[in-house]
This record gives C-alpha cells, structure tokens and sequence, in this order.
C-alpha cells in the first residue's frame, strides 16, 4: 500500500528577540573628530576644550574624592553634574556616562535622606559612592592619557587614590632568630 503523504511541517516559531548587547567601552576615550564637528573644524578650540579639561582634571577627581568621603551627596550630585556636561563637550561618551551613574547615584541618596549623621547607612552609601567614584577617576585618567596623544604633550597623572590599596612595602630579608 502506498504510504499515507507526510503531514505539512508547523511553521517555524518566530524567533526570540536577540538580547541587547552590554554597552561597550569605547576603545577611545574621547572623539577627536566629533569635537572638531561640533566646532566647525576648527583645531585651535578643539585643543582649547580639551586644554581646559586637562587643567581642571586634577581639582575635579580630587573634589569628587573628598565628597564621597565625607558624605557630602549634595556637592557629589553637583560636581557629578558639571563632569557630566564637561565630558560632552569632549565627546568622552564612557566619561559622560559613568559621570551620570555617579550623579544618579547621588541623587538616591540624598532621596533616601542620606547623609543622618554618622550612622551605618550614610557611611555604606559613602563607600559605595567612593567605589563609584574611583571608576569615575579612572576614566577621567584614561581621557587624560588620550589627550595627552593627541595634542603631543606629556600625559597628566592624577595623584593616586585613597581608595586604592596600598603597595606592599619593599622586601627586606630578615635576619635569622637569636639562637
């Protein structure tokens, strides 16, 4: 007997919807050719923008340090704020970003009524605006390092973190024990 025809197939179920891909660090710190964009090509403002970033880069990552630290969210909030608008003008779009994270999350502790005093919530909320703020720093250091390629001048250094651990001290043999 002749076989029964095969039943058609189902059709195939539509596909999921891709995940949307995690945010990548721009491999540059900053978009040279947006800022020439933005200031009709002209170089000479171009190395002013960003002349003026690298002056003001030392006394802003110190500024955010010691805000965090002492709890001070509204200042935080506020210098967070003007980092925010000053890495736009550079286009350092990672420096921009990380800069909103860290006014957000100023603005959740100063909503959840932080600083109270020296209780554990404020200090928790200051370590953890600490630790946002040395990626924050850290980024700040990498446009550093980028500007310094790109207008031929030594790389700024910011002074080292006060979060960051410290080195071990050097090796020094000890001499054996008293017999």
């Amino acid at each position: 007997a002749p076989a029964a025809p095969a039943a058609p197939a189902a059709p195939a179920a539509p596909a999921a919807p891709a995940a949307p891909a995690a945010p990548e660090v721009p491999e540059v710190p900053f978009a040279a050719s947006q800022i020439l964009s933005n200031v009709d090509g002209e170089r000479r403002v171009m190395l002013r923008l960003l002349s003026k970033f690298t002056e003001r880069a030392t006394a802003t990552a110190e500024g955010l340090r010691q805000k965090a630290s002492s709890a001070d969210f509204t200042g935080l909030r506020r210098d967070a704020h003007s980092l925010k608008g000053a890495a736009r003008y550079i286009a350092a779009l990672r420096l921009q970003e990380l800069a909103m994270e860290l006014q957000e999350l100023a603005d959740g502790f100063l909503e959840e009524g932080l600083p109270n005093g020296t209780d554990e919530a404020t200090n928790k909320a200051a370590s953890k605006a600490g630790l946002m703020v040395e990626r924050v720093t850290d980024e700040i250091q990498r446009v550093l390092t980028a500007i310094a390629e790109e207008i031929g001048e030594p790389e700024k250094r910011l002074p080292p973190s006060p979060y960051a651990p410290s080195p071990p001290p050097p090796y020094a043999p000890q001499p054996p024990p008293p017999p």
